[in-house]
């Protein structure tokens, strides 16, 4: 990323975990690999949304298949790298449902796509319609502390802490990312690290809740899974498109 005085920041965010996908296949066919762990492994694959990003960029100007994955890894701070191959894929079948077309002039050696009016339309609608949430992925952390807090073998107040410090951590390097790059920086790639600190912190708030919680019941064994619960399961609560 480039300030206005000519001097660089790094742009790149990595250890962010995406939790839901739409339903569409524009949101759930193409999958990215995002960031690295604090050890630096590669983390899991989720889908996200890249052919509705595309349709976005080529909403502003045509554009090809190197343009559009340097664009959409720059504006999200290198959360989830796209390879060319990749984009093209995901060209190929916007073009052939109608959302976008090689633009007049363009030839197989030098693919410049355009977005078509269908296109627009269909990127308006995703603009106006509200994410649709469904069954939260796997969470290890949350997977974790469910586990351990009916095992009485486990020091459960040790893996909190140990949680809380590498939160505490991330946290502080995303505030620095952004303080460094200062109120010049990329707009989007602003918007893409407020929202890793605000998913931070509340990461940082459950862990609190949980200590407390686990303080105030104690260390109980699981209950039998014959025994029905009032609550009901996640499953039943509805998505928010469904409201």
């Amino acid at each position: 990323m480039v300030r206005n005085n000519g001097s660089r920041v790094n742009g790149t965010i990595h250890g962010f975990r995406a939790e839901s996908s739409l339903d569409t296949w524009y949101n759930t066919e193409y999958n990215t690999r995002y960031g690295k762990d604090d050890d630096n492994r590669q983390l899991s694959e989720v889908p996200v949304s890249v052919p509705m990003s595309i349709l976005a960029l080529l909403d502003e100007q045509p554009r090809y298949g190197l343009q559009l994955k340097e664009q959409f890894e720059h504006r999200t701070g290198g959360v989830w790298p796209l390879n060319v191959g990749q984009v093209y894929t995901t060209l190929n079948r916007l073009e052939r449902d109608g959302l976008v077309e090689m633009q007049e002039g363009s030839d197989e050696s030098h693919k410049v796509y355009e977005i078509t009016e269908l296109g627009r339309a269909s990127l308006a609608a995703w603009y106006g319609r509200p994410t649709r949430h469904v069954i939260p992925a796997r969470d290890e952390i949350v997977l974790k502390m469910v586990m351990a807090a009916t095992n009485p073998a486990v020091d459960i107040q040790a893996t909190i802490q140990t949680e809380r410090r590498a939160a505490v951590r991330r946290l502080q390097e995303y505030t620095k990312l952004k303080k460094d790059a200062g109120d010049d920086a990329d707009l989007g790639w602003l918007l893409a690290v407020d929202s890793l600190i605000f998913k931070t912190e509340s990461r940082v708030r459950w862990l609190d809740v949980c200590e407390e919680r686990i303080a105030r019941a104690g260390r109980r064994g699981p209950r039998p899974i014959t025994q029905a619960s009032s609550a009901g399961t996640l499953s039943d609560l509805p998505s928010e498109a469904s409201t």
